[in-house]
């Protein structure tokens, strides 16, 4: 083989290799900009989730004597009044603080009471 036959070779692989490894300056010509930074004023805080809302305590209804409270379904609740549940007519007027002779119960399901005007 010729020198003529190698020189060219030898020359592509010098130029590959001035060219990877790179032969000019190591650093930037230009230096990187700088990013602005907010102001105190112009800092957005991240948002924060709204505290859930404290609803006033209120008191479980009082059930008279022979009452439960109810727990809202009126297939294992006869007659009803302010939460509770009564076995009988008669304990439902009780709770409701009506006379038996003035009380009328309400068909529904659960049964309710209203005291009738005497």
């Amino acid at each position: 083989m010729s020198a003529k036959r190698l020189l060219g070779p030898v020359v592509c692989a010098a130029i590959y290799a001035a060219t990877t490894v790179g032969c000019g300056p190591s650093k930037p010509t230009n230096p990187p900009v700088p990013t602005p930074q907010p102001s105190a004023e112009e800092t957005v805080e991240p948002a924060t989730e709204p505290e859930p809302q404290k609803l006033p305590a209120v008191d479980k209804p009082r059930c008279a004597v022979q009452g439960e409270l109810w727990d809202g379904n009126p297939t294992t609740c006869m007659y009803e009044h302010d939460g509770c549940c009564y076995p009988d007519p008669s304990a439902l007027c009780k709770a409701a603080e009506c006379d038996e002779t003035d009380c009328a119960i309400v068909e529904s399901r659960p049964a309710q009471v209203r005291c009738a005007a005497s």
